[in-house]
């Protein structure tokens, strides 16, 4: 009852929403921060005190296990949004994210926006990512994210269809730009809301990103000093968003 009812209240803010999604991007983009005060929830905002860490594009060959060796390092786990065709190439690497206790969800069965995608498109590809998690790893995702952040009545629609919570982010590394260094990534996860929010940054590899998870990398490194000293901790979102939470407030 109360996961239900802690859905439907996420995707009645989504949908108010909804007609903004080109505003969401720019929103990233800026950091402008009235839509979190309009949804919080969907926009990744949690626990005092706690930081979920998310990582898109994946899953990727190098990048995913040497950001998932640095997580080790730090004793952090994270949430991994990944993509469906490229979950079947690498099958058993989402087997060692799972392995290594961080969650997976999901990013699409494509890294295509859901802009212009029809309802029909986008419920069956978020259905059939769904169901791929859940048919070969018995695993039952429980977010979604839909790539560049773009969440279209479409998008929202198969959402739930799929039973998936959509969920966007507080702060942002931008470490998807050719230019990208792990200062410069570091400096623009400051700008948004870290505690009690919800970091987006990447794993996995564009056209303009090809190798970017060094300077992720090294990004999470100063990230840690900075959890350290404002005594915060770092875990996936399952953890850091609760539906208890949301039923009281709901109320």
């Amino acid at each position: 009852m109360k996961k239900s009812i802690a859905f439907s209240s996420t995707i009645l803010a989504a949908r108010h929403l909804a007609p903004y999604a080109g505003s969401v991007v720019a929103y990233g983009a800026s950091h402008v921060h009235w839509p979190q005060r309009l949804a919080p929830r969907l926009f990744g905002l949690g626990r005092a005190g706690h930081v979920a860490l998310t990582f898109d594009d994946g899953p990727h060959d190098i990048g995913t296990r040497e950001i998932m060796q640095i997580l080790d390092e730090l004793g952090w786990k994270a949430t991994f949004f990944v993509v469906g065709e490229l979950v079947l190439q690498r099958r058993s690497l989402v087997q060692e994210v799972l392995d290594a206790g961080h969650e997976v969800a999901v990013h699409g069965w494509t890294h295509t926006s859901f802009m212009f995608k029809s309802h029909c498109q986008a419920r069956r590809e978020l259905i059939e990512s769904q169901g791929l998690l859940d048919d070969v790893f018995s695993y039952r995702p429980r977010w979604f994210r839909p790539p560049f952040g773009t969440l279209s009545g479409s998008a929202l629609s198969a959402a739930r269809a799929a039973r998936l919570e959509p969920v966007l982010w507080s702060s942002w590394g931008r470490d998807w730009s050719a230019k990208s260094s792990g200062e410069g990534i570091y400096q623009n996860v400051q700008r948004g809301t870290i505690a009690g929010g919800t970091v987006l940054l990447h794993d996995g590899a564009t056209r303009r990103s090809s190798g970017n998870w060094r300077a992720t990398g090294n990004a999470l490194r100063m990230l840690a000093s900075y959890v350290d000293h404002h005594r915060l901790k770092v875990g996936h979102l399952s953890e850091h968003i609760s539906d208890a939470d949301v039923f009281e407030n709901a109320l």
